[in-house]
């Protein structure tokens, strides 16, 4: 029996809760989100790159790239499976299965943040000077994000997309700041380490309102059902999406790693600003991606391929009007605005954040092809696209860091991301028949 659709208020105007309406919402608040998160992030890096200087913010940004190499097993590929078959189970009101799949995936997550605690606990008997103390900070991080990651997949899978990323976009980042600015009010030095705390004191918050959101979301029926479990069904989709989201995770942390091992902090700290200034072009792609995975996951389980094409492409095509526009601005005025916010040594950036938003933008032209091909059951596609990724960023990177430092590991991983791209996107047409390209049509031949 189909659900009644649902209705809400706007103005003076009853509007149909439709998908339509769902996306322009969800994009509009995950835009306010994205918004917020990315000035508060800015700030931070902002202030920490100011107070720390480029050694030791290369040193931070470098024990943070550590600790996500190490953490891989704990994210492992749950999210997005959560996100896929919570929109599935929902859609088909099987409570049952969505109970155990629940109950399944907070188990593997205990288990792996056991682990990760194990390995803190033993770490921390050996520890003593300040860089050491900090990344011991920084590594009970893992257990924290890794049932953080599954609160908010759970959210977006139902469908709750802005409750999911209000504990991660906004107050995590929000604790942060005001950690950092009360410390500066009460002039106490910001260090590594007492930046390293802050961070693991804001997540546990975070994650703690987190917690309370997905208990206030969770359907009724899903607390008083017996759990059913599929674990050979999911445990087919979990491999390649595991495999996936730790080359996806290892790839944007092992240039920094690589840069930590064959140059300086300094580069490190150089890089990890051109980073930041190149999230602006993903901006928009980053917000559809949030908000459509769970679209697309029932869109393609109902087989409506014209409606998914078509949301597609609109998303693509706002995505790279956006990254057009950042491009735009930084290309123009970059090194100024690299001066003014960040301080003059961090001037020689611009030249990496260059080159990483030309990366950025053939990301945009391209789509949420990724979220298409995991949320449509493709994942071994995605698998193959992020392996090429990896294995030609870390040989470009060992080639063209020792040469050309910074600049080097931005042109590695510019030029292995864009071969990603089209590798997915054509896997994604000869499987799916959906083009993400900007075009949105058919390809030829």
């Amino acid at each position: 029996m189909q659900a009644r659709a649902q209705m809400f208020k706007f103005g003076n105007k009853t509007v149909r809760n439709s998908l339509q309406s769902r996306l322009i919402m969800g994009v509009f608040w995950s835009a306010g989100l994205k918004v917020a998160n990315t000035l508060m992030s800015l700030v931070i890096g902002i202030v920490l790159a100011r107070y720390l200087g480029p050694d030791k913010f290369g040193v931070y940004t470098y024990i943070f790239a550590v600790v996500t190499i190490i953490g891989l097993p704990t994210k492992a590929g749950l999210p997005s499976l959560l996100v896929r078959e919570t929109a599935k189970y929902q859609l088909n009101q099987n409570w049952p299965m969505l109970r155990g799949l629940l109950l399944a995936s907070n188990g593997f997550a205990m288990l792996a943040a056991c682990a990760a605690i194990v390995y803190i606990v033993r770490f921390w008997e050996n520890s003593s000077s300040v860089e050491i103390n900090a990344f011991f900070w920084a590594l009970l991080l893992l257990p924290i994000v890794a049932f953080g990651n599954l609160r908010e997949a759970t959210l977006r899978g139902l469908r709750n997309v802005v409750a999911g990323q209000i504990p991660e976009m906004l107050l995590r980042p929000g604790f942060i700041l005001i950690f950092i600015f009360t410390a500066i009010s009460h002039q106490v030095t910001v260090d590594v380490e007492l930046a390293v705390k802050y961070n693991a004191l804001a997540a546990f918050l975070a994650f703690v309102v987190g917690a309370i959101l997905l208990a206030r979301a969770l359907p009724l029926q899903v607390r008083q059902c017996r759990a059913d479990f599929q674990p050979k069904i999911w445990l087919k989709s979990l491999v390649p999406l595991s495999l996936f989201s730790g080359m996806q995770v290892l790839n944007g942390a092992v240039s920094i790693a690589i840069l930590g091992q064959l140059s300086n902090m300094m580069d490190v700290g150089l890089f990890r600003v051109a980073l930041q200034g190149a999230e602006l072009v993903a901006f928009g792609l980053s917000i559809f991606s949030i908000v459509l995975g769970p679209h697309v996951a029932r869109l393609y389980e109902k087989k409506d391929m014209a409606k998914l094409q078509r949301i597609l492409t609109l998303s693509t095509r706002a995505s790279l009007a956006v990254a057009l526009s950042a491009v735009a601005l930084l290309v123009v005025n970059g090194e100024l605005l690299l001066q003014m916010i960040f301080g003059a040594e961090y001037t020689s950036a611009y030249r990496a954040l260059i080159v990483l938003c030309i990366g950025q933008m053939i990301n945009a032209a391209t789509g949420p092809v990724a979220i298409l091909l995991n949320m449509s059951g493709h994942e071994n596609e995605t698998v193959k696209g992020i392996a090429v990724n990896l294995v030609i960023n870390v040989s470009m990177c060992v080639l063209l860091i020792p040469l050309y430092g910074h600049l080097g590991a931005a042109v590695a991983a510019t030029i292995s991301f864009s071969i990603y791209n089209a590798i997915i996107t054509w896997a994604a047409y000869r499987k799916t028949g959906i083009n993400t390209f900007i075009v949105g049509k058919k390809f030829k031949g």
